[in-house]
């Protein structure tokens, strides 16, 4: 009995079973066929912690997990995930590893943090260890279900510093209890080390401090004290053997690829590093793992590794942030040299995910644009979403709680993998995207996150389909980025005497007359007097001397200005005039991707303010320099989907306006954004700013 296994664009034989009972051993035979990165447009990214932390068709919220659930999370994506990715290492490997020996790992756990293993405990790491195969399970669902099989590691994950050690068998329903899968031993031995330890290496030295687990007394740290910094050839060099260790493990089961996260911890190195040192420190540590890879896979192919054709290399991916500072904190920013092949002088990695790690964001909030312009034609990269964009409105009763997480629609998932591709992208990649089931980190989020709803598996799976996004998907484009605006309104200034204000600038400040005045407003009196009698003059200030504003004084102006705060200072305009407020305008560029066919139909854009509009103050807005109406209806012209029952922003925060069709670019649009005011004192509007926190912009294309 002889097992030969098919492995993407190979195949080898293997007599490693040849006299083993067949009857009680589980063959893993991946028949998968080339894969080719350009083939791929939907990542899946099952991330492992959900397995036990959510309710769902195949498991209850806090009970074991099995084979049957890990396959479950992966069967259910038949059909919609071309690539599905688990992440078996929270600094602690979830395999029998030989390197760290999970068994190891439970001894030294239980005996360090005084705790009883259990057998049949809740957690990942417990399963492997009781005889499980938490990747084995993985690829069998993948495989049964045409899914390529992928591995994630967590490169640098500070969660440590969060939560304090439990054990195996917690059974407290918190989404992040069991630090027994992730309290690495190496981190543990070595966080006082500062050869090590990334927080104690830097300029400000972060420490990790065992409160910090107790989180009382103000006592929190840093994810940095819980990171480990990439300067150690050592702490390089345990990732790139763990990685080398489960590619050789499971590449024999059906392990079609591998992916480098860098977004669950950001930082890699001290602030006083170089950027050369950087790039030169993740260029070598990314070419050692391809080259790990590379070698396994020769290895397994029955070739020496130089002779490994290229289109048989192991896919390698990066999941990297979308944001030029972020990359270049991490040594990462050259990316057109992260894929190059190592023959040419990089870095050999095939495929670049750009993550948004927790609450998705559009390509119009980042860098995306600017930083794909510069890899190699036909590089393969995807755009990630999760299944949240933000938090809502936290009810009145549950004061303390985090607030409830607003989920993503069909529409804005749908435009975010149109813009993708409409920029070269092979399509999206998703993230966190089952947590619309039943779920909490805190137990008070239960509640807030009410009513849970199914995963847009379906929808998600639609978004693969280019010519569906640009003929038929409805469109939604969205910017978070907050943005402050301050009224710009045409005022009259009176002949009345507005006290700690001033008209006056350096330009049109034309006398000064020097006097005291023991009775202040007497001063003030004279000081218009003054002005009346001066043809040229059109506006006064009196200085009351003694203050930030300089001694006692007349000042006449040639011209009235707006008003401003100053203290200590009077003014008047000799007749009633209008002035044109400083003020500011806010304007948004967004890109937007024409439909097949053009924008038909009615659309609307719609803007989200931190506070309720006073009844005197309007926002005016113009698209491309055309002022759009607004309309009184603010609602969203899309059904949101199931949303938790406070999670939505109340009506009254929205402004609304109509979008003609016509009006809107395909491509770069200016959206320019005033605040005005009526009927208000120049005291009150010059004191008035609001925050915008959303721009939507709907486009009805169906």
């Amino acid at each position: 009995q002889h097992i030969i296994f098919f492995h993407h664009k190979f195949l080898w034989y293997s007599p490693v079973f040849s006299n083993i009972n067949m009857a009680v051993v589980t063959i893993f035979v991946a028949v998968l066929g080339a894969l080719d990165m350009k083939d791929v447009h939907l990542l899946y990214n099952n991330d492992g912690e959900n397995l036990w932390a959510v309710t769902s068709p195949y498991h209850n919220m806090g009970e074991p997990i099995n084979g049957s659930v890990i396959q479950g999370s992966v069967t259910e994506l038949k059909g919609v995930a071309d690539v599905n990715l688990i992440c078996p290492f929270h600094n602690v490997p979830w395999w029998k590893s030989k390197l760290e020996p999970p068994t190891a790992h439970r001894d030294w756990y239980d005996s360090t943090f005084n705790f009883t293993y259990e057998v049949g405990g809740g957690s990942q790491l417990s399963f492997v260890i009781d005889g499980g195969d938490f990747i084995g399970e993985f690829i069998t669902g993948a495989v049964h279900t045409q899914q390529k099989p992928f591995v994630t590691i967590r490169l640098n994950d500070g969660q440590m510093c969060s939560h304090k050690p439990t054990p195996n068998y917690d059974t407290s329903l918190v989404n992040n209890d069991h630090q027994f899968d992730r309290m690495s031993q190496f981190w543990y031995e070595h966080r006082y080390n500062k050869s090590l330890a990334l927080g104690l290496q830097m300029s400000d030295p972060v420490k990790f401090q065992e409160c910090c687990w107790q989180q009382s007394n103000g006592c929190k740290c840093q994810n940095m004290a819980c990171e480990l910094s990439w300067l150690s050839e050592s702490v390089r060099n345990r990732i790139t053997n763990l990685v080398k260790e489960v590619a050789d493990m499971y590449i024999p089961k059906g392990l079609a690829g591998i992916e480098l996260d860098f977004e669950r911890g950001y930082d890699y190195f001290p602030d006083v590093t170089t950027s050369s040192d950087r790039r030169s420190i993740m260029m070598g540590f990314l070419t050692d793992i391809r080259k790990a890879l590379d070698n396994v896979t020769a290895k397994h192919f029955g070739t020496a590794q130089e002779q490994l054709p290229s289109d048989q290399s192991l896919p390698l991916g990066l999941r990297l942030y979308p944001i030029l500072e972020r990359l270049q904190g991490e040594g990462l920013d050259i990316v057109s040299q992260l894929v190059t092949p190592l023959a040419k002088g990089g870095c050999g990695v095939t495929y670049l995910n750009f993550g948004v790690n927790f609450y998705s964001f559009q390509p119009q909030d980042s860098e995306l644009v600017s930083i794909v312009k510069s890899l190699p034609s036909g590089t393969p990269w995807f755009y990630e979403t999760t299944s949240w964009i933000g938090t809502g409105v936290l009810s009145a009763n549950n004061t303390g709680c985090n607030p409830p997480k607003v989920r993503i629609t069909k529409e804005e998932l749908w435009t975010t993998a149109l813009i993708t591709r409409y920029h070269g992208g092979q399509g999206l990649s998703a993230f966190n995207f089952i947590y619309t089931r039943p779920f909490y980190d805190f137990a008070c989020e239960f509640q807030e996150n009410m009513p849970y709803a199914e995963p847009l598996f379906k929808e998600l799976g639609m978004s693969k389909n280019e010519t569906f996004l640009y003929c038929c998907a409805d469109q939604r484009y969205r910017i978070g980025i907050s943005r402050t605006i301050t009224v710009a309104t045409p005022k009259i200034v009176g002949t009345n005497m507005l006290w700690n204000m001033d008209t006056g600038t350096s330009a049109n400040t034309y006398n000064h007359t020097y006097k005291k005045y023991t009775n202040k407003t007497e001063g003030a009196v004279a000081c218009q007097q003054e002005c009346d009698g001066d043809t040229r003059c059109k506006a006064w200030t009196y200085v009351l001397g003694g203050g930030s504003a300089g001694d006692e004084r007349c000042c006449l102006h040639s011209t009235v200005e707006c008003p401003i705060p100053l203290t200590g200072v009077v003014t008047s305009a000799k007749q009633p005039t209008q002035c044109t407020a400083g003020g500011s305008s806010v304007t948004y560029m967004l890109e937007t991707v024409s439909p097949t066919n053009g924008w038909r139909k009615l659309g609307r854009l719609r803007l989200r303010t931190k506070s309720v509009l006073n009844n005197s103050l309007m926002l005016e807005v113009s698209l491309n320099e055309n002022k759009l109406n607004a309309c009184t209806n603010t609602s969203s012209l899309y059904h949101s989907g199931v949303q938790p029952a406070h999670g939505l922003f109340p009506p009254e925060l929205w402004v609304g306006f109509d979008v003609p069709p016509g009006q809107l670019n395909a491509g770069n649009n200016t959206i320019s954004v005033t605040l005005k005011a009526d009927n208000v004192s120049v005291q009150s509007y010059l004191a008035t700013t609001i925050v915008l926190e959303a721009l939507v912009l709907e486009m009805p294309v169906s």
